[in-house]
């Protein structure tokens, strides 16, 4: 019969703590799909100006991101959104942003935001962590370059409780960036006291563990 002396005891913990520690820095991370089977994701946007600050959403969020939470620089993917579903409360503001003046598109106009970088990773209050990503936007033909912090949120067993899904976990992503408007080309002659150049995006979104 083996006796377990203190020594023994002592050995057999630290390979324990070794065989954790390995396990733990080779997990793999998870991917999340954000086309949301409830339909709640959407972006908030604001464009403020002196004579008439504009709030907009847009909807058709689709994307996948990879993460570990044991490791928050694993974060990457991308997101896009479907401009095609941008709407107003004053349904000609919708229907002029459309039209050739302004966008001059129909049907689906896709705008991606995929992350290239994780340059820096703090631990929130609530758990998660706040990223500083660097990444690219493309829009309309163009590429800008952006950087943006996100917080990130994982909530294991959370798709249950959210509903739209029986199991799985889910990754809540919130954000708040700013892009010019100019830089997108979206109607540079417009006049800036009515339609402002800055473009104040608010991105609240959750994601499913595939």
């Amino acid at each position: 019969m083996m006796r377990f002396t203190q020594r023994t005891l002592a050995a057999m913990t630290a390979a324990a703590i070794t065989l954790g520690a390995g396990l733990a820095a080779s997990a793999e991370p998870v991917e999340f799909d954000f086309k949301d089977p409830k339909g709640v994701n959407g972006i908030v946007f604001v464009v403020d100006s002196e004579l008439e600050p504009i709030t907009g959403m847009i909807g058709g969020v689709a994307g996948v991101v990879s993460y570990d939470p044991a490791d928050p620089t694993s974060f990457d993917g991308e997101i896009t959104v479907d401009i095609g579903e941008i709407s107003f409360i004053h349904d000609g503001m919708t229907k002029a942003l459309k039209g050739a003046k302004w966008m001059n598109f129909s049907g689906e106009f896709p705008a991606t935001l995929t992350f290239d970088k994780v340059v820096s990773a703090e631990p929130t209050d609530d758990e998660g962590h706040m990223l500083d990503v660097h990444g690219t936007m493309s829009f309309g033909g163009k590429e800008l370059p952006l950087s943006v912090m996100i917080e990130v949120t994982h909530v294991a067993d959370g798709a249950e409780k959210r509903g739209g899904a029986k199991s799985g976990d889910l990754l809540v992503l919130r954000s708040m960036f700013n892009i010019s408007r100019l830089d997108l080309g979206i109607n540079e002659n417009a006049p800036t006291d009515k339609v402002g150049e800055k473009i104040t995006v608010m991105v609240p979104i959750a994601g499913y563990s595939k």
